[in-house]
């Protein structure tokens, strides 16, 4: 009989993970060393930037190196241990190389935009939290003292939202991994309690994202004030986002008859079918809503981040 009611009670805390209503979702992360940390170290190449060459961080590189892969598998250790689900950067970084999913520059807008690796992996890894990670040795005799410093980043909104940084006590270790551990547990709780609100609030509220929608030139010779019945298109635009975002939070931030501009807009972490949201999947929802009828509107999608996306109308 007791068996019976604990296996009741275990079912009771258990919910599907699907749709915007899952409650047992835990988090994932991924470590990646901070770009300027990088650059700072030598773990960068040169970017042809229309004529201009700046230095970006090269992923690649820095995990060639010894203590930088330590240093990430101590912190994916680390966060795993609270729950969190750590991503590996290498696995993320072969997957864009075997995918070719960005080019060096593309022409958005009219204008020739160059992507750094850094914005590469932010369009591409879909994680919860990102967390930027620098660290540097400092050695007094035999002994080695290690600073940390870690920035936790929504990598929908690419803002900084947290962050947790420490020296360690002086230790006769060589062992990377051992100072690191060291130098975290002072203050580590705090900032994985602001890592779990942060997520807890995007799991009730929905993900932030800008969506943009723009009309063209087009054979059909709309724009947004066009009327459909007794609306014109943004309104229908306007009801649409309404009923599709997570408690219908959104705000139209800039309007004209060819350009709106909706940020923030609050989407769910999953779409109807279990999987994951970004503001592509969004978008395209409109785009399939506006295709049929009555409105019968051709348009294109263009996702420039997880978090930012426009719905061309027109050429």
């Amino acid at each position: 009989m007791k068996k019976i009611i604990l296996f009741f009670v275990g079912m009771a805390f258990y919910i599907p993970t699907f749709g915007q209503d899952a409650t047992v979702i835990q988090p994932s992360v991924m470590v990646i060393p901070d770009k300027d940390w990088c650059i700072k170290n030598g773990f960068k190449k040169e970017l042809d930037d229309q004529g201009t060459v700046k230095s970006v961080v090269n992923y690649e590189l820095a995990l060639q190196n010894n203590e930088v892969r330590q240093a990430i598998s101590k912190i994916n250790e680390l966060m795993a241990k609270r729950g969190f689900r750590a991503e590996n950067l290498s696995t993320a970084m072969a997957a864009i190389d075997r995918e070719q999913a960005r080019q060096n520059t593309r022409t958005k807008n009219g204008s020739s935009i160059v992507e750094s690796p850094y914005d590469m992996l932010l369009k591409t890894v879909k994680t919860d939290i990102i967390l930027s990670l620098e660290f540097n040795i400092t050695t007094t005799g035999p002994k080695k003292t290690l600073y940390y410093r870690l920035e936790a980043i929504d990598p929908y909104t690419e803002q900084s939202f947290g962050g947790s940084s420490n020296t360690g006590a002086p230790s006769y270790s060589a062992d990377v991994p051992t100072l690191l551990q060291e130098a975290v547990v002072a203050n580590f709780d705090n900032f994985i309690n602001a890592l779990q609100m942060y997520f807890d609030d995007v799991r009730e509220n929905g993900r932030e994202i800008t969506v943009i929608v723009q009309v063209f030139e087009n054979d059909a010779n709309i724009n947004l004030e066009t009327e459909y019945g007794d609306k014109e298109l943004n309104e229908i635009i306007k009801r649409w986002m309404y009923e599709n975002t997570v408690k219908h939070s959104f705000k139209l931030s800039r309007s004209s008859e060819n350009f709106l501009e909706y940020k923030p807009v609050r989407i769910p972490l999953f779409d109807a079918d279990g999987m994951a949201m970004d503001s592509e999947n969004f978008v395209k929802s409109l785009q399939k809503f506006l295709k049929k009828s009555p409105y019968n509107i051709t348009a294109s999608v263009d996702m420039y981040s997880l978090g930012l996306c426009y719905l061309n109308i027109g050429k």
